[in-house]
């Protein structure tokens, strides 16, 4: 005969409400938006609006990237709704947030959402655990849209400036050793 289950086990198997979530802080040049996927009536983070409009976070672990012995995430795509009433009036579309000249370099920041109190509805606290900027091409239709963002560290450091770095620009202390030694 199966043993039952306790009681505490079927209450916590049962609070999913109160988990904690991601949220996608953008900072358009009309002011900041969180972006979940989870429905939140009237709820700021960090006292930006939230639209419960995201689709897709994308495989988060599967976009890992090992730099010095630490995971961080290097890239992510993200897709989301698009239809009227998704930009936070009734008849703006989230697509109607953008700049007119491009969003490329438009800064990011992932957060993770955890409800102070346990229970849906009251204080938010969040921690930031990802820092980027969004890279072109963002791609969106009247229903849906998507783009990547770049962390920042990979946005800086990962791009090639047409200054060709190699040996003789940076050399070893042996080859400094060798030349000095030639002369």
């Amino acid at each position: 005969m199966p043993k039952p289950l306790p009681t505490q086990f079927a209450f916590e198997k049962d609070k999913t409400a109160a988990s904690p979530f991601n949220a996608l802080l953008v900072q358009f040049p009309a002011g900041t938006v969180a972006m979940t996927d989870q429905s939140i009536v009237g709820a700021t983070l960090q006292t930006a609006p939230v639209l419960p409009i995201v689709k897709s976070w994308g495989t988060l672990d599967g976009n890992l990237n090992l730099r010095e012995g630490l995971p961080t995430l290097s890239a992510i795509r993200i897709s989301g709704l698009n239809y009227p009433g998704t930009g936070g009036a009734a008849n703006k579309r989230f697509s109607d947030l953008f700049p007119a000249s491009t969003l490329e370099a438009t800064f990011v920041s992932m957060v993770q959402c955890f409800w102070v109190s346990g229970i849906p509805g009251g204080t938010l606290s969040s921690f930031t655990f990802f820092k980027g900027v969004i890279r072109d091409p963002v791609e969106y239709t009247d229903s849906i849209w998507s783009f990547e963002i770049l962390s920042l560290f990979d946005h800086y450091l990962g791009r090639n400036y047409g200054v060709p770095a190699n040996q003789n620009d940076f050399p070893m202390e042996s080859d400094i050793v060798q030349r000095t030694e030639q002369r």
